[in-house]
């Protein structure tokens, strides 16, 4: 029967040292990665704003606002979005108008980015601004296209500064974002 020197427990005890070592190495370091993707971590919001706002004494206009903001703390690259209303593909607010009802004509149109653009965090970014005359004749013209409007399926994709990306979905039943792996082109 051999003996075990003290050498040998000592050599035993340095390799359970070193591996206990290591692996606390890296599970500081995977631990910091978490940490650093915490620090810059995008969360973005789609929104509609539906508003009255008074143009003088006698006159308001109604405004129909889509938005984005980025609730996050690092900032949000926004990068691909689809939009459609009943099947019908949206690119630009001039397709929208095709979709009021006959004799609604808007009075402002503005459209800003809704793709490959950023939102730092705690900001907000109009995507776009409609607005009619809020008259007698106009408000069931307005009210028979918002019922359509209600029924917009919006998606924009965003990414963080460490290039991991999610899908946001306006009128979701479930508004958490979906990690994907990158924002299509």
């Amino acid at each position: 029967m051999s003996k075990i020197s003290a050498q040998d427990l000592a050599s035993y005890a340095a390799v359970i040292v070193a591996s206990v070592a290591l692996y606390v190495g890296w599970d500081q370091a995977r631990i910091g990665r978490n940490q650093q993707h915490a620090d810059v971590f995008p969360v973005v919001q789609l929104r509609s704003h539906y508003v009255v706002e008074p143009i003088d004494d006698d006159r308001t206009v109604r405004h129909l606002i889509l938005s984005a903001s980025n609730e996050g703390v690092g900032p949000a690259f926004i990068g691909a979005g689809k939009w459609s209303i009943n099947g019908e593909s949206i690119e630009r607010v001039s397709d929208l108008s095709k979709l009021f009802p006959e004799k609604l004509y808007s009075v402002n149109e503005y459209q800003g980015g809704f793709e490959n653009f950023l939102i730092g965090a705690g900001e907000s970014e109009v995507i776009w601004d409609i607005s009619w005359p809020n008259t007698p004749q106009s408000r069931p013209l307005i009210e028979a296209f918002m019922k359509d409007f209600w029924k917009m399926d919006l998606e924009v994709c965003y990414c963080s500064l460490y290039e991991r990306c999610w899908m946001t979905q306006y009128n979701a039943s479930n508004p958490r974002p979906t990690q994907v792996k990158s924002c299509p082109e």
